[in-house]
């Protein structure tokens, strides 16, 4: 099985080596430790997953831009951001630029792998809807989802009404059957849809900030 190319960009060559060695045995690690070899490996390697330090080259910002570089050059990568002690204020402004989540430091390895597993899922899917899908399966508009059943069928027909109108949305379910899938799908349908979406990690913002 084909391993995803991640591509850890960071400065501090003992936070990488860590996170290299934490994550190698499931994806494909590239290094970067500037700005310039960044956007070197990353036009040479092309990878789907970004692993971004904010304040790379000590800059505390520096992430903004790179950001905004290399989702010139691909739009679908998914980058997520490590922040420092900035986190309150540049990990929602990552986010706003499209990036995919973000992670205060110390890094929590195993949760950041749960990340970079929810973006590879997220990549199929939309790899999905890039090809042509085998007989009985059809794409559904744009709902980065597939399916024939009558549960699914239902879902879709929820998401239909939804979209078009202006109300708060709870959505449940158990990790992994796809409830930021349904999230992006309402937004692709209501009159939002052409302002980013904006997938912000609870588990992931400090206490204050979440107050």
């Amino acid at each position: 099985m084909t391993k995803t190319k991640v591509l850890l960009v960071e400065d501090n060559q003992g936070l990488r080596e860590q996170l290299k060695w934490a994550l190698i045995e499931h994806f494909e690690i590239f290094e970067a430790d500037s700005l310039e070899s960044c956007l070197k490996v990353f036009d040479e390697a092309q990878p789907p997953v970004v692993c971004l330090d904010m304040g790379l080259d000590n800059v505390p910002d520096r992430g903004l831009e790179i950001i905004d570089t290399l989702m010139a050059k691909n739009r679908a990568v998914k980058i997520i951001v490590l922040t420092a002690n900035t986190a309150e204020r540049l990990g929602p402004q990552s986010i706003k630029k499209g990036a995919f989540d973000f992670l205060a430091k110390p890094v929590d390895i195993s949760y950041l792998q749960i990340i970079i597993e929810r973006a590879c899922r997220l990549l199929g899917f939309e790899a999905v809807e890039r090809r042509e899908l085998p007989d009985g399966l059809k794409s559904t508009e744009n709902f980065l989802m597939v399916g024939t059943s009558k549960p699914m069928q239902r879902v879709f027909e929820f998401i239909r009404k939804l979209g078009g109108n202006d109300v708060n949305v709870l959505i449940t379910g158990e990790s992994g059957t796809g409830k930021e899938l349904v999230a992006r799908a309402v937004h692709s349908q209501s009159y939002r849809k052409e302002r980013p979406f904006m997938a912000v990690s609870c588990a992931a913002l400090p206490e204050s900030l979440l107050e």
